[in-house]
Protein backbone atom coordinates (compact mmCIF):
# COMPACT_ATOMS: atom_id res chain seq x y z
CA UNK A 1 0.00 0.00 0.00
CA UNK A 2 1.33 3.40 -0.95
CA UNK A 3 1.17 6.25 1.53
CA UNK A 4 -1.09 9.17 0.66
CA UNK A 5 0.46 11.48 3.22
CA UNK A 6 3.84 12.72 4.32
CA UNK A 7 4.49 12.45 8.02
CA UNK A 8 7.47 11.54 10.12
CA UNK A 9 6.69 7.83 10.01
CA UNK A 10 6.21 7.60 6.24
CA UNK A 11 9.38 9.60 5.60
CA UNK A 12 11.36 7.42 8.00
CA UNK A 13 10.18 4.23 6.31
CA UNK A 14 11.06 5.54 2.86
CA UNK A 15 14.48 6.86 3.95
CA UNK A 16 15.45 3.51 5.49
CA UNK A 17 14.29 1.55 2.47
CA UNK A 18 16.15 3.86 0.10
CA UNK A 19 19.44 3.78 1.97
CA UNK A 20 19.26 0.01 2.39
CA UNK A 21 19.08 -0.19 -1.41
CA UNK A 22 21.76 2.46 -1.90
CA UNK A 23 24.12 0.69 0.47
CA UNK A 24 23.83 -2.53 -1.56
CA UNK A 25 24.15 -0.83 -4.94
CA UNK A 26 27.31 -1.69 -6.86
CA UNK A 27 27.89 1.85 -8.08
CA UNK A 28 27.07 4.06 -5.10
CA UNK A 29 27.16 1.58 -2.24
CA UNK A 30 30.96 1.66 -1.84
CA UNK A 31 30.87 5.43 -1.28
CA UNK A 32 28.34 5.05 1.53
CA UNK A 33 30.26 2.13 3.02
CA UNK A 34 33.50 4.12 2.96
CA UNK A 35 31.93 7.11 4.70
CA UNK A 36 29.41 5.46 7.06
CA UNK A 37 30.24 1.75 7.16
CA UNK A 38 28.30 -1.24 5.94
CA UNK A 39 26.06 -1.68 9.00
CA UNK A 40 22.99 0.55 8.99
CA UNK A 41 22.59 -0.20 12.70
CA UNK A 42 25.82 1.62 13.56
CA UNK A 43 25.91 4.97 15.35
CA UNK A 44 27.18 6.74 12.21
CA UNK A 45 24.26 5.42 10.17
CA UNK A 46 21.80 6.14 12.97
CA UNK A 47 22.85 9.79 13.06
CA UNK A 48 22.87 10.05 9.26
CA UNK A 49 19.41 8.51 8.91
CA UNK A 50 17.94 10.73 11.63
CA UNK A 51 19.35 13.77 9.82
CA UNK A 52 17.87 12.58 6.54
CA UNK A 53 14.50 11.92 8.17
CA UNK A 54 14.43 15.51 9.37
CA UNK A 55 15.75 16.83 6.06
CA UNK A 56 13.14 15.10 3.88
CA UNK A 57 10.32 15.80 6.30
CA UNK A 58 11.20 19.49 6.31
CA UNK A 59 11.64 19.62 2.53
CA UNK A 60 8.29 17.97 1.90
CA UNK A 61 6.15 19.64 4.56
CA UNK A 62 7.83 22.98 5.18
CA UNK A 63 7.69 22.28 8.90
CA UNK A 64 10.79 22.92 10.93
CA UNK A 65 12.95 20.02 11.93
CA UNK A 66 16.07 20.01 9.80
CA UNK A 67 18.58 22.64 10.76
CA UNK A 68 21.68 22.63 8.73
CA UNK A 69 23.15 22.78 5.29
CA UNK A 70 23.17 19.59 3.25
CA UNK A 71 26.08 20.52 1.01
CA UNK A 72 29.12 20.83 3.35
CA UNK A 73 29.15 17.21 4.56
CA UNK A 74 29.41 16.08 0.93
CA UNK A 75 32.30 18.36 -0.07
CA UNK A 76 35.04 15.86 0.68
CA UNK A 77 33.42 12.70 -0.61
CA UNK A 78 35.33 11.79 -3.73
CA UNK A 79 35.17 10.85 -6.41
CA UNK A 80 31.57 11.74 -7.17
CA UNK A 81 30.47 11.59 -10.79
CA UNK A 82 27.37 12.51 -12.73
CA UNK A 83 26.69 8.79 -13.23
CA UNK A 84 26.70 8.32 -9.45
CA UNK A 85 24.18 11.13 -8.98
CA UNK A 86 22.04 9.68 -11.77
CA UNK A 87 22.13 6.27 -10.10
CA UNK A 88 21.22 7.84 -6.74
CA UNK A 89 18.25 9.54 -8.41
CA UNK A 90 17.18 6.31 -10.12
CA UNK A 91 17.16 4.39 -6.83
CA UNK A 92 15.45 7.28 -5.07
CA UNK A 93 12.69 7.44 -7.69
CA UNK A 94 12.16 3.68 -7.56
CA UNK A 95 11.85 3.87 -3.78
CA UNK A 96 9.49 6.84 -3.53
CA UNK A 97 7.34 5.27 -6.25
CA UNK A 98 6.90 2.20 -4.04
CA UNK A 99 6.19 4.12 -0.84
CA UNK A 100 4.03 7.05 -1.97
CA UNK A 101 1.13 7.74 -4.28
CA UNK A 102 2.25 9.28 -7.59
CA UNK A 103 1.59 12.91 -6.66
CA UNK A 104 3.71 12.68 -3.52
CA UNK A 105 6.37 10.50 -5.13
CA UNK A 106 6.74 13.03 -7.95
CA UNK A 107 7.15 15.86 -5.44
CA UNK A 108 9.89 13.93 -3.62
CA UNK A 109 11.63 13.19 -6.89
CA UNK A 110 11.43 16.79 -8.09
CA UNK A 111 13.12 17.94 -4.87
CA UNK A 112 15.75 15.21 -5.22
CA UNK A 113 16.52 16.26 -8.80
CA UNK A 114 16.90 19.88 -7.71
CA UNK A 115 19.29 18.93 -4.92
CA UNK A 116 21.29 16.61 -7.17
CA UNK A 117 21.75 19.36 -9.76
CA UNK A 118 22.74 21.85 -7.06
CA UNK A 119 25.20 19.39 -5.53
CA UNK A 120 26.77 18.63 -8.92
CA UNK A 121 27.12 22.32 -9.62
CA UNK A 122 28.61 23.08 -6.19
CA UNK A 123 30.97 20.10 -6.44
CA UNK A 124 31.92 20.98 -10.01
CA UNK A 125 30.77 17.57 -11.21
CA UNK A 126 30.13 17.45 -14.91
CA UNK A 127 30.29 15.00 -17.80
CA UNK A 128 33.91 15.89 -18.48
CA UNK A 129 34.92 14.49 -15.06
CA UNK A 130 34.17 11.00 -16.34
CA UNK A 131 36.76 10.92 -19.15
Amino acid sequence: MQFDNVDRSTVEQMVRAFYARALEDKMIGPTFKKKLGDDMNSLKWYEHLKTLDKFWYTMMTGEHGYRGHPFPPHMFITPLTRKMFERWLELFKDTVDVYFIPEIADAFYTKAEEFAEEFMENLSVDDEDEW
